[in-house]
């Protein structure tokens, strides 16, 4: 137990460590790619295809514009829009993952938009200063203006011409959409609440918390324990009962978002004991957040690089916080036992593996018995 509390101490240091074997793995020794052509957490990009065909649920194309748009283009088409990178057409939506708040080239974009279409930018959140977010945010050229976090790092605005109102049924449908059903699955938002709990707030909404600090923004800047208004989703025709449950559905998905990024505040005090149990409660409260989902990725992959490296105990380390927070995960398990026997701690080693088989034909029995 003491090496978990220890864990999240190190996260800087294996951060920092991954780092270093990542630039070693380039050819050009660079470290970190630049802000357009960093490639996300693969659910991340499909939760980003996902909140498009929320906000217009009636989407059928769209348009990727500039550099890194298209490294997002089976993440649209899973979803079941038709992608295209001409200007001259017209499209239901219009995305660009380009790091520069070039107004004037969304205002031309804006042109290739059907009269409701939406238009999608994804924003690199990695050290980015508030000035400069709150310029974004302030000067994105469209009347209405929806901030979205799929990912820690991959923040999402959506903008409308005009301000509209979609309804309630057409997005709970998305769910059944059979070739969007998958695509829903793979970013974890398996329901209503999963991919509302990405939903920050409209751009009026989102403007008081900036202070005028040039400090980097971080998601608890803006995820806040009052959960943000959906008055930009239609609910007149829905039974007011499955409204109410809905609703209470979705405020209990964002508080288990903000236990995520309180956990995340902690481990950057080092803070051990909190942001685990921060972390282990939020996955209980909500196993599929893209979020923690993401948080868990990057400390498999810190894992791996370590272990690539040689540094086999600094790789349980990782491995024995994501199962700090999910007990249950046997990849995480079985990838220890390997790292502890390499390590030459073989007798813990086959406890670990012990442990792990036992919890996989648990669940091997329990979906056994859910078939039948």
């Amino acid at each position: 137990m003491k090496g978990l509390l220890r864990t999240v101490c190190l996260l800087a240091a294996l951060a920092a460590a991954a780092a270093i074997a990542m630039a070693v793995m380039r050819r050009d020794g660079s470290r970190k790619p630049s802000a357009a052509h960093r490639r996300p957490y693969g659910p991340v990009a499909a939760a980003v295809a996902c909140i498009s065909l929320a906000e217009k649920p009636d989407a059928g194309s769209v348009l990727l514009a500039g550099a890194g748009a298209e490294e997002f283009s089976n993440a649209f088409a899973r979803v079941g829009l038709k992608c295209g990178t001409e200007r001259g057409a017209r499209y239901d939506a219009v995305f660009a993952a380009h790091g520069a708040a070039d107004f004037a080239e969304w205002r031309s974009l804006g042109k290739s938009l059907s009269p409701d279409g939406i238009a999608v930018w994804r924003i690199d959140a990695d050290r980015l200063p508030a000035k400069t977010f709150e310029a974004a945010l302030r000067g994105f050229p469209f009347e209405e203006c929806h901030l979205w976090m799929p990912g820690e790092r991959d923040w999402i605005l959506v903008g409308r011409a005009r301000q509209a109102k979609v309804k309630f049924d057409a997005v709970a449908d998305l769910f059944a959409r059979e070739c969007a059903f998958e695509a829903f699955a793979y970013a974890g938002c398996n329901s209503m609440q999963d991919l509302f709990a990405n939903y920050i707030g409209a751009r009026e909404d989102l403007l008081p918390a900036f202070n005028g600090s040039d400090a980097d923004v971080r998601p608890g800047d803006f995820v806040s324990r009052d959960p943000p208004a959906l008055d930009w989703v239609d609910v007149s025709e829905v039974d007011a009962d499955m409204a109410e449950g809905s609703g209470a559905a979705v405020k209990s998905a964002r508080a288990a978002r903000l236990l995520v990024v309180q956990g995340m505040l902690a481990a950057e005090r080092g803070d051990a004991d909190e942001s685990v149990g921060l972390w282990a409660k939020a996955n209980r409260a909500n196993h599929g957040d893209t979020m923690l989902r993401e948080r868990m990725h990057r400390l498999r992959v810190n894992a791996e690089a370590l272990a690539g490296m040689g540094k086999y105990e600094m790789a349980a380390e990782c491995l024995n916080t994501i199962l700090a927070v999910r007990d249950d995960d046997v990849p995480a398990a079985l990838r220890l036992g390997e790292c502890l026997k390499l390590a030459g701690k073989r007798e813990l080693a086959e406890k670990v593996v012990a442990k792990a088989r036992s919890i996989e034909k648990g669940k091997e029995a329990s979906r056994a018995a859910a078939a039948r």
